[in-house]
């Protein structure tokens, strides 16, 4: 992989991988109401929800494997899923070792 930087939902809604809030003065007249920060917060987890139930799990595929499917290698960027995490704060790493099953298939990566 080139870019080791994924396509992250914060990436998206704020066009910059770094979540936190840039370091600008606004004039109050450009100060966002509550009503609308609030909304804009709700926009947010609307769009968290619905990255994590609908498009994560397009990503593991569970086919009844009448076709083999690439496994995980080393090198690999992935994205560690915690529910209990926020949204955007879910840890991206590099898979550094794999250990297969005694299937041959990989069953564990660190």
């Amino acid at each position: 992989i080139a870019d080791p930087n994924p396509v992250t939902p914060n990436l998206l809604l704020m066009g910059r991988l770094d979540p936190s809030l840039p370091q600008t003065v606004y004039h109050e007249t450009e100060l966002l109401s509550r009503r609308r920060w609030r909304h804009s917060q709700v926009l947010a987890d609307q769009f968290w929800t619905h990255f994590t139930k609908y498009y994560l799990p397009n990503l593991q595929t569970r086919g009844k494997w009448q076709r083999e499917t690439d496994q995980v290698q080393p090198d690999m960027i992935v994205m560690i899923v915690d529910p209990q995490l926020p949204r955007a704060l879910w840890p991206v790493g590099r898979i550094t070792n794999v250990f297969p099953g005694v299937d041959g298939r990989i069953r564990t990566a660190e």
